[in-house]
Order: structure tokens, then sequence, then C-alpha cells
């Protein structure tokens, strides 16, 4: 696996550990390193370094289904939304529909929407509900990668300020 490591700053490795104990089912380091395949002195020294190797958070994201962006950050669903449960979809489908009931969208009245913004949601409502649940899949994707990208850029400042002093 690559050694290429993250260290996000509102996350330990810790937590990304705890998250990926969780998911794998382990109580140990032992056991989380068999599940892992790696030695429990490579977890041990993940956890004494504060960084986890991000190649094994993405091996275990795909063979679990677990959003990545959970397992790196702690943020979101826990499993990828084309997987979650049909309940936690209904719970966003009345938020959905609370939000329409209350008119609020993006801060503003639902009578201040733009035309185009009128249009989309004219199309939108018009889909069946799993062409809906596709879009809203992808939307909040797209908006995950925005809030890492976001936290990306302000690391590498961060870290520009750094080496600059």
């Amino acid at each position: 696996m690559s050694t290429d490591n993250i260290n996000f700053v509102y996350n330990s490795a810790t937590d990304v550990l705890a998250r990926l104990t969780i998911i794998l089912g382990t109580k140990t380091s032992h056991e989380l390193a068999d599940a892992l395949g790696c030695s429990p002195q490579t977890v041990s020294g993940w956890r004494s370094r504060n960084k986890v190797p991000y190649s094994y958070c993405v091996d275990v994201a795909v063979r679990t289904g677990v959003s990545l962006d959970w397992l790196l950050t702690g943020l979101g669903p826990v499993r990828r939304l084309a997987e979650v449960s049909a309940e936690y979809i209904s719970n966003q489908e009345s938020d959905i529909q609370q939000l329409q009931e209350t008119h609020i969208a993006y801060q503003r009245p639902m009578t201040e929407l733009t035309e185009e913004e009128k249009y989309l949601l004219e199309m939108f409502r018009d889909l069946d509900k799993d062409d809906r649940r596709d879009i809203q899949y992808h939307l909040e994707q797209k908006k995950r990668f925005q809030e890492l990208e976001s936290r990306v850029d302000s690391l590498r400042k961060q870290e520009q300020s750094d080496s600059g002093d």
C-alpha cells in the first residue's frame, strides 16, 4: 500500500482509527491491524505520528461501502448515499418537504427564487423518486468535494505560512 498519509486538523489519527475499528468490527489494535493487513506496530506508529495512510482508508471505504468523507472527517452519512437505508432517504425527503412548507430555500423565501431556480425546481419535481435521489446524491457529493477542497487549500496556505516564518 502507498505511504501517502493524511493528517486533518479536526480529526486526529486516533479519530480515524476509532472509526476504522467501528466499521471493521474490531475490539483491539491487534484485531484492527489484522483486519487492515498490517502489523500492530504499524497501527501504533500511525497513532504516535498522528497520521493514517490514505490508501488504507480508501480500501476500507471501498470494501465496506462506508463514506470516505465520514471515515476521514466524521462528517456526513456513515454509508455512501446509494447504500443508505430507506429510512434515511425518507428522512431526507421529509426534510425537503419541511423546507418547502416553511418556505426556506437558501435562506430566502421561496418567492425570491430566480427564474433559473424555479425552472430547476420544476424539473426536479417532475422526476421520479429514484432520479431525485440520484440528483441529491450527486449534489451532496459535489458539496462534500468542495468542502474538502476548501480544507485542503486552507491547510496548504497554513503550511506555506508556517514554512515562510
